[in-house]
């Protein structure tokens, strides 16, 4: 698909066009994992903390999160504190509201973890990290509030201590995550390896989960979190029916409804809806040395239910909603059913109407919403369903949701309809791309990667530590190719090293710290662009003409040659 493509090597983001030419350019102050363009210029990048990260010390660290303009002048920044116990990773989403979801790490003592039922023996690093996504909404005073929240600590089971409050059967309960399931040798076994990311693996290690991609689908509210280490993918509900986890994929070893054999997904990444929300794409990047090779492969979603109605009452849907769960040969999809207890009096009003004047100034509960922008009846609908749930849930935690009450409370407010023995799975297999071919590990990427699907139907991929990015078609034929001439160097440097054609080589880098590497890039038509900025930037509106009808178009001759000035190839450096 002609347009611009966005990539973020060190600490500078790229935005290049078709021909590899620079169009624009940001330098941030810091390290950038991950970023996107907005149809007005405004980048959103996260930002590599050097004293946060060595806190954490783990692939995918950032610790802040900031919006700038086209011009690269800084319009609001966020980060996490105390920034000991907290840190953001990974990935960012821009949610169609402008609001901003971001994966952020909890750090949990030994003593804490072991209260959450996790098994001693799988602490090695006296400590756990839990995953929790927020959603932030720009101030307008240089900074975000947090409006809404989702934590894993809420959603789990185990069944080694009766005396926890999650404590349940782990093959009865796919709507949560055994804390408890940890492959040997962590992230490095997962892998077929016995060292990654410069550490030898632990079974049990602290970054247990590694959460790396967010995807938001507002045809149903919902949210896709890929689970690294687990080799999954999960779809949560952002509704104010808060109905938890909905839907699994990949790996039903994790709540023992399967065997090595059923395994789909091996270490993905980028998971993302397309097909407005009914399917999943990702880089399913494989495990050496039985599953040596990646794939990008497309999901199509099967909830149990009607998805298409439960579409169109997406904004009215309660949480006495009937829904199904339903588990097929190797995969589990399922959907709690909320208890309601008897209407309040119309005094929780009053209670409602206070307490959201206090939202946007204290911590959101798990799936709490303080979005002004959704009105004020919704949002004391959604309140008061709160409040229903705290009263009848008596002596459960200050976290109390409908996943953190006591075991015999939350028997009462969950009722599940299974069907175990239904012919039906929670994902199929449409479209894959990256067979086996020519020898093994020809297309193979441990880890990083990314894709994305294109309005033409084609499918950018992102092969993250070589550094390639290439279009295909949906017939597997590649199209286009970007091969980084940039090199990621020591800590506050980055730049390139060659002029890179398809098909030539790169000088090898001297030194194992230093790569290609591209974690993600995305890509960009001209109907994405807001006119106020092709018309104000000439090398931007060069760039799309000529992808559009392979000349500079209407583009006056001093324009152009203006625009054409301004872009560049990357030039070796320094």
């Amino acid at each position: 698909m002609p347009g611009v493509t966005l990539v973020s090597c060190g600490r500078e983001t790229f935005l290049i066009d078709m021909d590899g030419r620079v169009v624009r350019e940001w330098r941030s102050d810091r390290n950038v994992f991950a970023a996107c363009l907005m149809p007005d210029g405004t980048l959103i990048r996260d930002g590599s903390d050097a004293i946060t990260t060595d806190r954490f010390g783990a692939g995918g660290a950032a610790g802040i999160v900031e919006a700038v303009t086209w011009d690269n002048k800084r319009l609001w920044s966020f980060q996490c504190r105390p920034s000991h116990q907290y840190l953001s990773h990974h990935d960012i989403e821009v949610m169609p509201n402008g609001n901003v979801l971001i994966l952020v790490w909890e750090r949990i003592s030994a003593e804490d973890a072991i209260n959450m039922g996790r098994r001693a023996e799988l602490l090695p690093d006296n400590e756990l990290w839990n995953n929790i996504l927020l959603e932030l909404r720009p101030n307008g005073r240089g900074s975000a509030d947090v409006v809404w929240s989702w934590s894993f600590s809420n959603h789990l089971v185990q069944d080694c201590d009766k005396s926890k409050a999650n404590y349940g059967d782990v093959a009865a309960s796919p709507h949560r995550i055994d804390i408890n399931i940890c492959p040997r040798d962590g992230k490095a076994g997962v892998r077929g390896l016995k060292r990654f990311e410069g550490k030898d693996g632990k079974t049990g290690e602290r970054d247990w989960i590694h959460c790396n991609s967010i995807s938001y689908d507002p045809s149903t509210d919902r949210i896709a979190l890929g689970l690294n280490v687990q080799s999954e993918i999960i779809i949560i509900d952002h509704s104010a029916s808060n109905r938890g986890i909905m839907w699994r994929y990949g790996n039903p070893q994790n709540y023992r409804r399967g065997g090595r054999m059923d395994q789909v997904l091996f270490n993905q990444h980028a998971a993302q809806f397309v097909d407005k929300g009914r399917r999943i794409l990702c880089f399913n990047n494989g495990r050496h040395p039985d599953r040596w090779w990646s794939t990008i492969d497309e999901i199509e979603i099967n909830y149990g239910v009607d998805d298409d109605e439960d579409r169109k009452h997406v904004s009215s849907m309660s949480s006495s909603s009937l829904l199904q769960s339903i588990r097929g040969p190797s995969e589990t999809s399922l959907v709690p059913l909320l208890y309601q207890p008897k209407p309040l009096a119309a005094t929780v009003f009053r209670a409602a109407s206070a307490a959201r004047k206090k939202s946007t100034r204290t911590v959101l509960k798990d799936g709490e919403d303080g979005d002004n922008a959704r009105g004020r009846s919704a949002w004391i609908r959604r309140r008061v369903a709160r409040m229903r749930m705290e009263r009848s849930s008596k002596g459960a935690d200050s976290w109390d949701d409908v996943d953190s009450a006591s075991p015999s409370t939350r028997d009462e407010k969950e009722r599940y309809a299974r069907d175990w023995s239904s012919p039906q799975t929670s994902g199929r297999l449409v479209w894959s791309y990256g067979p086996r071919k020519l020898h093994a590990g020809s297309f193979y990427c441990s880890h990083m990667s990314s894709c994305q699907r294109l309005k033409n139907g084609n499918t950018l991929i992102v092969q993250g530590p070589q550094g390639i990015v290439s279009e295909v078609t949906r017939g597997g034929e590649e199209v286009w190719r970007w091969i980084s001439p940039i090199l990621n160097l020591k800590e506050g440097e980055s730049g390139a090293v060659c002029f890179v054609r398809q098909g030539d080589q790169r000088p090898s880098p001297n030194c194992e710290h230093y790569s290609y590497s591209i974690f993600q890039a995305w890509r960009y038509s001209s109907s994405y662009f807001s006119e106020s900025l092709r018309v104000e930037d000439k090398a931007l509106s060069l760039a799309l003409r000529e992808t559009e009808y392979g000349s500079v178009g209407k583009c006056t001759e001093k324009g152009a040659a203006a625009a054409e000035h301004r872009r560049r190839y990357l030039e070796p450096w320094p």
